[in-house]
């Protein structure tokens, strides 16, 4: 092997001029491999993490002679293309180690998916860019999760995890529903999934303060959820310390960052009815509870184009799957080839959202696949969409981007922050909110706008005195699981019982709470003592 002439001098170490590391060349601990001069393809001191040998890289390994992964896939043990070899649950039960026992699949780059480089911008590296120095000071880690499936244990393990290994700080997780807030046993019965697959999970540890989420998380319903908890929440709030429900929609702010959210899936007979359902739910509320309505979306779509950072929903828009790799996607799902082929696949309502208010990002969950795709809008305007899958061992349920805030906010760091914008639709459109079964038709959106104007802004920070943070008042209010305890008899009343977050915001803003005017109740001035309850995280 020739020898390497690179020369480093003790000023430019001073100075920081030239990072330290190694070589793979010529196993220097003084410089990298981009400042070698050993020319040509010998990597001496480099292991391949397809054969395990040192000498060359994976590219060059013998056993890849085509420089592609054998399958088309990353791993030369089973051809998958969810993991490395290094990683492979076959090889692993080879050498004696349960991948039960392992954090899921993640990925900390910022690229949305390996394949669809584009996804993510690349900072410019130009004399211009410096101009944008303070904002990208002020990017944020944000970790996204597919579907939960009350798995926040591992979850917030695999997030540790990451931090340690990769050496950085998560600042904000989000969900993108079946996030399954289950109280206790009687709970259970209010979730849309089969008796077998019924079971209390983390989230009770979470409510009864015994365990403290290590992060402030974010989440949107799905259609496996305890509803008999959310529907106390219908315009979002806190169901334990640090972890936020959006309600049925909502947009929120935190460090600047722009968040909507639209909780449930689409179901054609159910979506211009009103929310009619209260609890205990028969066979048919308990799935028709979860499915989205006409006025959340109508009030989705009264936010303005291209101010929304991102935006969260269980279902898939329609028609997503054509901006990204449809024929990757049929490969992994053949299932759905029918229902892509046809248009069906996603949800249209969300595929309205998507062209109308156009955010950054888009998160989704639901289809247990990750899928990747770049929308750009004939405006010019790009949609980053990333779907993940559920959380289970193998599984692509979690990555962590950097996201850059448009309207960075350094003022209400570390704070979660209720959306002025959102306030004034809130207030605008309450008359609409219609709770019969029956189906009622909204206003056309080209003829009627309910966008806020000046003067809805200016009565909205009055009535907030300008201070938008949402105060973490949550109280419990419903029995705390026993285990061994068995279910545990609730009678009606209690299960209709108001949330006190939900009376303060409607109070606040003069609009209706949905379950009172399902049962003809009055709003009641009650004075709220909020010093007691601003902190519940200590």
């Amino acid at each position: 092997m020739n020898e390497c002439t690179v020369e480093i001098s003790d000023e430019q170490k001073k100075k920081g001029e030239i990072k330290t590391g190694i070589c793979y060349k010529c196993g220097s601990t003084e410089h990298r491999l981009k400042q070698c001069t050993i020319k040509g393809d010998s990597f001496a001191y480099a292991t391949c993490f397809i054969c395990g040998k040192q000498g060359h890289w994976s590219r060059l390994c013998p056993d890849n002679p085509n420089g592609l992964y054998p399958n088309g896939g990353c791993c030369n043990e089973c051809g998958s293309i969810q993991h490395f070899k290094r990683d492979c649950p076959t090889l692993l039960k080879k050498q004696g180690i349960d991948d039960q026992q392992l954090p899921c699949l993640t990925s900390t780059t910022n690229n949305i998916d390996d394949n669809v480089e584009s996804i993510i911008e690349k900072p410019n590296k130009t004399k211009k860019s410096l101009k944008r120095l303070k904002l990208i000071i002020i990017k944020m880690k944000i970790a996204i999760e597919g579907c939960c499936h009350g798995e926040l244990d591992r979850i917030y393990e695999t997030i540790n995890q990451i931090e340690i290994e990769q050496k950085i700080k998560i600042d904000l997780l989000l969900i993108c529903g079946d996030f399954q807030a289950v109280r206790n046993e009687h709970d259970l019965q209010s979730m849309a999934v089969p008796p077998k697959y019924r079971s209390m999970q983390d989230f009770w540890r979470y409510y009864s303060r015994e365990k403290l989420a290590p992060l402030l998380t974010i989440f949107i319903g799905g259609n496996h959820e305890s509803s008999d908890f959310l529907i106390e929440l219908p315009y979002g709030g806190w169901v334990a310390p640090n972890i936020y429900y959006m309600g049925y929609a909502n947009v929120v702010n935190f460090n600047g960052l722009r968040i909507a959210g639209l909780s449930g899936i689409y179901k054609s007979q159910d979506y211009n009815s009103g929310h009619y359902e209260l609890p205990p739910f028969d066979e048919k509320t308990i799935r028709s509870i979860y499915h989205i309505r006409s006025l959340d979306v109508f009030r989705i779509k009264q936010l303005q184009q291209g101010k929304i950072d991102i935006m969260i929903s269980h279902d898939w828009p329609r028609g997503i799957v054509w901006y990204g790799d449809t024929q990757r996607l049929l490969q992994r799902k053949q299932y759905f080839h029918d229902d892509i082929y046809t248009n069906k696949l996603g949800s249209e309502p969300l595929e309205e959202v998507l062209l109308r208010i156009q955010p950054k990002y888009w998160f989704s969950a639901h289809l247990h696949v990750k899928f990747s795709a770049l929308v750009e809008h004939t405006n010019g305007q790009l949609t980053r969409f990333l779907a993940l899958d559920k959380c289970l061992p193998g599984r692509d349920f979690l990555q962590v981007l950097d996201i850059e805030p448009m309207n960075p906010s350094p003022s209400s760091m570390n704070r979660l922050l209720l959306d002025p914008e959102w306030l004034c639709i809130l207030t605008k459109t309450d008359h609409l909110l219609h709770v019969q079964r029956t189906n009622t038709f909204l206003p056309s959106i080209s003829q009627t706008s309910f966008t806020p104007n000046d003067d809805d802004y200016r009565k909205v920070k009055d009535d907030f005195s300008n201070t938008f943070e949402i105060p973490e008042m949550f109280e419990p209010t419903g029995p705390i699981h026993v285990p061994g305890s068995g279910n545990i008899p609730i009678d009606i009343e209690q299960l209709r019982k108001n949330n006190s977050q939900t009376e303060l915001l409607c109070l606040m803003l003069g609009i209706r709470n949905p379950i009172d005017v399902i049962l003809n109740r009055k709003l009641q001035p009650i004075q709220f003592d909020q010093t007691s309850s601003t902190d519940q995280t200590n």
